[in-house]
């Protein structure tokens, strides 16, 4: 009889060492990702998923369970093992306990290996993000929430929230993005506010020097576009982090800047008016700061990209509010002010920037553009964006 993961040689075989409660080590892990076919892989996954749903005896047979899980995770090519697991997982009984369990064993469970503790705990926290955000899915779908569904959601961002002091990349990437989407639309924000004041700008710094290194541009841009305008639904605070971000590469770096600025507007433009009520005052709010500095500093390229990306947004009343707000600044020289004073009311605001004098002399030609990454999932976004700063660090 199998006894140890060395001598797994089938599906059948890992079953039974998983009910015997044999932790599967991280040498063994990687020859299974050889050996077993994704099919097997996938109902290794799945069975783990239904013996975690189930009343356990004592703790000690969840953390086995959920140690194997995560080496499994480790080692699979993808991200296919992780949204296999979560979907099983997902459609079991009485999800609100197994849910509430899992979070507390996942979140608290010692690791025997401690070379791979660190990455597993990584791993670890992600998974949870993306069962919190099914389960959230899953209670929107209801016709009431009940207690016990707000219980269990807010027994998850507790846990979560206690792990926010890691400087795990990793894990604050996926804590961000966590919080931004299931807070997205409430006007209190807990536990979103509680993260960005935490680590907001070391995250924020990170992106953006890997927005402006053509390796990391591509998933850089959509982990920013895809949560940027989370961001811009937080509290004060967050916005002064924002701004003395959006202040400093734009100095550091204008023409890269000013396309990631243009790029965003048009991105967040796009979305349906009723997602971004809690944000747009914010984002014209910004690019109004934005602009009277470049203003100061008389720079006319960038100048023009903040006029291009107010522009997109005509008829808008935040955006107008901001307008008659800058035409009030001394500061912002007379002409600037005749083309925002122009632009409240034309039909075509991108019309009035091209007719002024101020930009008649701009390039013209094809402009430049990042890379894309649209088909990634946030958990791909994730372990890219902290590999690659572990990579540049080392």
């Amino acid at each position: 009889m199998t006894r140890n993961w060395k001598q797994v040689g089938s599906l059948e075989d890992a079953k039974r060492l998983v009910d015997f409660g044999v932790i599967l080590s991280w040498v063994e892990a990687k020859r299974l990702r050889k050996s077993f076919n994704d099919q097997e892989s996938k109902q290794l996954v799945e069975y783990l998923a239904v013996r975690l749903s189930e009343p356990s005896e004592t703790r000690l047979v969840d953390e086995v369970l959920v140690e194997t899980l995560l080496k499994l995770i480790a080692h699979s090519s993808d991200e296919s093992a992780m949204i296999c697991f979560i979907e099983a997982f997902l459609s079991t009984t009485d999800i609100e306990d197994s849910a509430t369990k899992l979070v507390e064993v996942v979140l608290t469970t010692e690791l025997t290996e401690e070379k791979h503790q660190e990455d597993l705990y990584a791993i670890a926290v992600s998974l949870i993000c993306e069962i919190g955000m099914g389960l959230h899915i899953i209670t929107s779908q209801k016709s009431e929430i009940t207690s016990n569904d707000r219980r269990m959601l807010d027994h998850l961002a507790t846990y979560l929230l206690s792990v926010s002091n890691s400087n795990n990349t990793c894990i604050r990437l996926s804590l961000l993005n966590y919080f931004g989407s299931t807070e997205f639309g409430l006007p209190h924000k807990t536990g979103f506010n509680k993260v960005l004041s935490r680590f907001g700008h070391t995250v924020l710094d990170h992106l953006f020097e890997l927005l402006f290194e053509k390796k990391s541009e591509a998933v850089a841009l959509e982990y920013l576009l895809d949560n940027l305008k989370f961001m811009l639904e937080a509290d004060r605070h967050a916005q002064s982090i924002l701004h003395e971000t959006f202040k400093f590469y734009m100095l550091k770096n204008p023409d890269r800047f000013g396309l990631f600025l243009r790029t965003f507007a048009k991105d967040f433009s796009e979305i349906p008016g009723y997602q971004t009520n809690l944000s747009r005052l914010a984002f014209f709010q910004h690019l109004g700061a934005l602009l009277r500095v470049v203003s100061e500093v008389k720079h006319k390229s960038l100048t023009q990209t903040i006029l291009s990306c107010l522009a997109m947004f005509d008829g808008i009343e935040e955006r107008n509010q901001i307008i008659d707000a800058l035409v009030e600044l001394p500061e912002i020289h007379q002409n600037l002010r005749d083309v925002l004073g122009q632009m409240k009311t034309a039909v075509d605001s991108n019309k009035v920037i091209a007719s002024s004098a101020r930009f008649s002399e701009s390039k013209r030609g094809r402009r430049p553009s990042f890379s894309r990454a649209r088909d990634l999932t946030t958990v791909n976004q994730v372990q890219f964006l902290a590999n690659h700063l572990v990579a540049k660090a080392s």
